[in-house]
């Protein structure tokens, strides 16, 4: 009689450790998700002008800026506006999240993979 009061304790313990593991990918899928997207607002109009700068007279095109960093800067937000200094921002999302999110999640699997190997050593 003990271990059929015992049977329902566990299952319910071992399904509460299974939706932890879950949620614990989850989370850790998810909020590199928050950082990546917050340093990809930041930092994408300044790989935007990059980007133009490089392309910048390839293919026998003729230059277009002529100025520095901040002149691009000035010449996209006057020609653009605003939106301009983001435009393609969504297709890097589309390779940057999944990476970011993927890299951390294994980052933290293996790291309680190997501290269960490490203290056998």
């Amino acid at each position: 009689m003990g271990n059929f009061v015992l049977k329902p304790r566990y299952a319910v313990v071992r399904m509460l450790s299974i939706v932890s593991v879950i949620f614990g990918y989850v989370t850790d899928f998810l909020f590199p998700f928050n950082s990546s997207t917050m340093i990809g607002e930041t930092t994408f109009p300044l790989d935007l002008v990059r980007r133009r700068k490089q392309l910048e007279g390839a293919g026998g095109r003729a230059p277009v800026y002529t100025t520095g960093l901040f002149g691009i800067f000035k010449q996209i937000y006057q020609t653009e506006g605003f939106r301009g200094l983001y435009r393609g921002i969504m297709p890097e999302y589309y390779k940057v999240v999944p990476g970011v999110g993927i890299c951390f999640m294994t980052y933290e699997t293996l790291k309680l993979f190997l501290a269960d190997v490490t203290p056998k050593l």
